[in-house]
């Protein structure tokens, strides 16, 4: 029998290689949302599955701690805490407790149950990954509402912009990068639309840079471009992060009260006058309420 001490020292080490492994897939396998939910089941699966013989700690407990993973993912990448992140800690303790249970069990079943009893549960965890998460997801990355957070941006000619000073305006907050080809190809149908409403004292557009790059970049992008949008920079993602900003493009609208009114990721070639049209029914609506 294996001191507690000892035991719970080996699941932590195992916790490490599970963050070890996770770590590098959000870094270089760029797996969609739903896609690392899975991933993160099927390791922590795996590293459930080494076997700790005479372990006084209980399963549950062991799975937690194996699956801390849950409690260092979210700084670990930097996204902020929320529903939105949510399904990842929950993967990583259902796989480290089904890894654990399964390994107790596959020493009294035969070569076929084993095939059987390992197959399972991924099977299992790909079917609910796949079919469900992605409608969870795309409901968390549009759903927004409440008071609007306030907020700061610095212009490229290098004054701020903070949102006391847009009160009583529909705002609309569209994020941009310039590494993101969709957001360039929706600019001229954005600027067409704030140029409807440039005279307009009830309104105001922000194209936000994101902040997942530097300021420069940013600068010599916009030099370089022949658009009139009112371009802004979100310094080191601050409020990209607070609003829940996980994909490019991004529209967020705030309404006079400074409540948020929606929050649109969709996104489909050739439909771009579509989308700004119906962002000018939103608006007109709101300027009507």
């Amino acid at each position: 029998m294996k001191s507690i001490a000892k035991c719970i020292a080996l699941d932590l080490l195992l916790a490490l290689i599970g963050i070890a492994v996770v770590f590098l897939l959000v870094q270089y396998a760029n797996l969609q949302s739903h896609q690392l939910v899975l991933a993160v089941a099927l390791v922590y699966l795996a590293v459930g599955l080494v076997r700790l013989d005479g372990s006084p700690v209980p399963f549950y407990l062991r799975s937690l701690i194996i699956s801390i993973f849950g409690i260092l993912y979210i700084p670990l990448i930097g996204e902020s805490y929320g529903a939105m992140n949510l399904p990842y800690p929950i993967a990583g303790y259902l796989g480290a407790l089904t890894g654990i249970i399964l390994r107790a069990l596959l020493k009294e079943w035969s070569t076929t149950l084993r095939i059987l009893g390992l197959a399972s549960p991924v099977v299992l965890f790909s079917l609910i990954v796949l079919l469900a998460m992605p409608f969870y997801f795309d409901f968390w990355s549009t759903y927004i509402s409440g008071p609007a957070i306030e907020f700061s941006f610095v212009t490229m000619g290098g004054q701020t912009i903070h949102s006391d000073d847009l009160k009583g305006k529909v705002i609309v907050l569209d994020y941009w990068d310039t590494h993101c080809g969709p957001c360039r190809r929706m600019m001229p149908a954005m600027e067409q639309l704030e140029e409807r409403y440039r005279d307009d004292p009830r309104v105001q557009f922000l194209a936000v840079n994101a902040g997942w790059e530097d300021i420069e970049t940013v600068r010599t992008f916009t030099d370089n471009e022949d658009h009139h949008l009112t371009f802004v920079y979100d310094e080191n993602a601050v409020v990209s992060r607070a609003m829940g900003i996980f994909e490019l493009p991004t529209v967020i609208i705030i309404d006079r009260e400074f409540n948020y009114h929606s929050k649109h990721v969709a996104y489909e070639p050739g439909t771009e006058k579509e989308i700004a049209a119906r962002y000018r029914t939103i608006i007109d609506r709101l300027l009507e309420s």
